[in-house]
């Protein structure tokens, strides 16, 4: 059941980040659709095109929220299934029976001893 969560996160994530809330905000305050403004893109700016500033700020934040909360709930519950906060300092290449890291900027000892061993795990893995 583990594996799955990771693609329910991803799902609900895709599901949460699909929502429109410049049309959603525009239809509850009774406003016209946004898309019919300015660059014809939903959005806090085109809710704002319709005299509302209410409805833009709402729009904004709920915007803003829809960006955070899945961030938010991985850094909070990820780690007990699998999924970290996705932070990429580097490249790993596969090289024959070693697996070689390539950091995109200097690494604290601590921190390239404990990827020097996870490449060791690795390229453990990938000869079995």
């Amino acid at each position: 059941m583990n594996a799955l969560y990771p693609l329910l996160a991803t799902v609900a994530a895709y599901l949460i980040g699909s929502l429109s809330f410049a049309v959603i905000v525009s239809r509850a305050m009774g406003l016209n659709d946004p898309r019919t403004y300015g660059s014809g893109n939903p959005g806090a700016t085109n809710v704002l095109r319709s005299g509302s500033k209410a409805a833009a700020a709402v729009t904004l934040l709920l915007d803003a929220a829809k960006g955070w909360l899945p961030v938010a709930l991985v850094q909070w519950f990820g780690s007990r299934f699998g999924l970290g906060d996705g932070t990429v300092a580097g490249t790993w290449r596969h090289e024959g029976e070693r697996v070689r890291l390539e950091p995109f900027d200097r690494l604290p000892r601590a921190v390239r001893r404990e990827l020097d061993e996870e490449a060791e795990r690795l390229a453990a893995f990938h000869a079995d």
